[in-house]
Formats: structure tokens, C-alpha cells, sequence
């Protein structure tokens, strides 16, 4: 294949057999056609996305696709395969997002920020919009002057516990800044609305 990687009969069967047992799954459970597409159709990209990420954690440089493509159009594809990821909502593994470049990771986080999301557990239950840096007082925060991440209820206070230099060093994160079509955009979607109630006059 293009990427110059060749998949074992075991992890291929593997996979296989997941596809069967999804298929069986859906035909015992779906009440109609279009709920059974449905069922397929959502477990299938979860697979798959688990599956790309198991290749990602084993073949994360790409060094064995670089004879074949050049390192642009390998990080293009690390891209693509990340995209795919966030726009079906498949929450990436710690070892995935600890691979990330500086930039990819940051872009991870404005993600996250964006999806209500926690940036270190994928989790989209009671997650906090957290100011990596304190604004001082509320009245005053625009949104725009401060980086910020967002954490679920566990992380938000292991931060809190052991600080912001601390919790970097152990998850290799840091806060992004937000613009004014960030808020915008967050403001219509309803998140965070404790928070940007103080971000009108931004």
C-alpha cells in the first residue's frame, strides 16, 4: 500500500471480525433499515478510528511511509487522520496526543476548547473552561487577554492541586489564546456561559 505498511493476518482477521460482530450486533438490535445504516454506520467510524490510532502509536513518525512521500505529505495525512478523528467526535488516546507537535498540539486544544472537551481525557461531560493564566478580576476579562484549556472536573483540579508549571510537565499542554470569532462562536453554540457573560464588552 502507499504506506508502505503491511498488516499482519492477525490484527487483519481482527478486524474482520469486529466488522462481523458489529453487523451482527446492528441486525439484532436495529428496529428498521435506516437504524440499522445508522448503528453500522457509527460503530464502523469508531473502529476505524481506534484502529488508525493503533497504527498511529506504532508508526507515529512515519518513517517507513517517507521512502514514498515526502515529509509534507506525511504530516498532511497525520492531519487528515486528526481531522477525521475530531469531526466524528472520537476522543484521541493520551499516547496519540503526547505525539503531537507543538503545533498540532495546540491546534488539539483550540479543538477542544471549541467542542467543550476535555484536552487531556476527550471527555465532553462537565468540562471547564480554565484561564491557564489569571485574568485578575472578572469584570475586567475580555476573553481575549488570557490563554485558556478546557478540563474535565479531574483535571480541572489536579491543576489546581499541583499548578500550572507542574500539570504541563506531566501532560505536555499548554493554554491557547482565544479571538473574537472564538467567542463569537462559542457565545452561539451556549458554551461556557458563566464564563463569557464577562466577555460582552470584548
Amino acid at each position: 500500500n502507499s504506506l508502505g505498511y503491511k498488516g499482519k493476518k492477525e490484527p487483519l482477521e481482527s478486524f474482520k471480525e469486529n466488522i462481523g460482530k458489529i453487523y451482527d450486533n446492528a441486525l439484532e438490535t436495529a428496529t428498521d433499515e435506516e437504524e440499522l445504516r445508522e448503528m453500522m454506520c457509527n460503530n464502523i467510524v469508531e473502529l476505524t478510528g481506534k484502529e488508525l490510532q493503533k497504527f498511529f502509536m506504532k508508526y507515529g513518525d512515519f518513517s517507513l511511509a517517507l521512502k514514498l512521500m515526502s515529509q509534507e505529505a506525511a504530516n498532511k495525512f497525520t492531519q487528515y487522520l486528526l481531522d477525521y478523528c475530531y469531526n466524528n467526535e472520537i476522543p484521541l488516546r493520551w499516547e496519540i496526543i503526547n505525539k503531537l507537535t507543538d503545533d498540532e498540539l495546540k491546534r488539539h486544544v483550540w479543538i477542544c476548547i471549541m467542542n467543550r472537551q476535555c484536552a487531556i481525557s476527550g471527555r465532553k461531560d462537565n468540562v471547564d473552561l480554565h484561564h491557564w493564566v489569571s485574568p485578575g478580576e472578572k469584570k475586567n476579562d475580555t476573553g481575549l487577554n488570557t490563554p485558556f484549556i478546557t478540563l474535565s472536573r479531574k483535571y480541572h483540579n489536579e491543576i489546581h492541586a499541583i499548578g500550572k508549571d507542574s500539570f504541563k510537565s506531566k501532560y505536555k499542554v499548554d493554554g491557547v489564546m482565544l479571538k473574537k470569532e472564538d467567542i463569537i462562536k462559542l457565545e452561539e453554540k451556549g458554551f461556557y456561559q458563566s464564563q463569557f457573560k464577562a466577555f460582552e464588552n470584548g
